[in-house]
């Protein structure tokens, strides 16, 4: 996963390039699905995301945004379970086999005790 800033928005990140999954990169990962369960990848996804969320929100950060595709399925159940609001899968004409959803955290609202690992 990769973390980058917000254009135009000194306190705003974008978590982005998220992997291993299904039509995506994998920053380099080994990854065999008969040997990781979709769940395994759930909760690393979310014990990650919730590692990076307490550091943004430390160092003073007030909103965290992410972009997945309906074949990031994992990543969006992670998404999902540490707290991001998404705003439903939309149609784009580039790549039109697949659906875009933008998420969003404000992390003034977050509290990572709410977390469902």
């Amino acid at each position: 996963m990769l973390i980058t800033d917000f254009p135009g928005c000194c306190t705003a990140k974008v978590f982005c390039r998220f992997g291993p999954e299904e039509d995506h990169e994998t920053d380099g990962q080994e990854w065999d699905p008969k040997t990781k369960l979709k769940e395994d990848l759930v909760k690393q996804n979310v014990a990650l995301f919730v590692d990076k969320l307490n550091f943004l929100k430390r160092t003073g950060m007030a909103v965290v945004f992410a972009t997945t595709t309906d074949k990031q399925t994992n990543t969006e159940e992670a998404l999902a379970r540490v707290g991001f609001y998404a705003s439903g899968a939309v149609d784009k004409t580039q790549h039109p086999e697949t659906k875009v959803t933008a998420w969003f955290m404000p992390l003034n609202e977050w509290n990572p005790e709410d977390v469902k690992a």
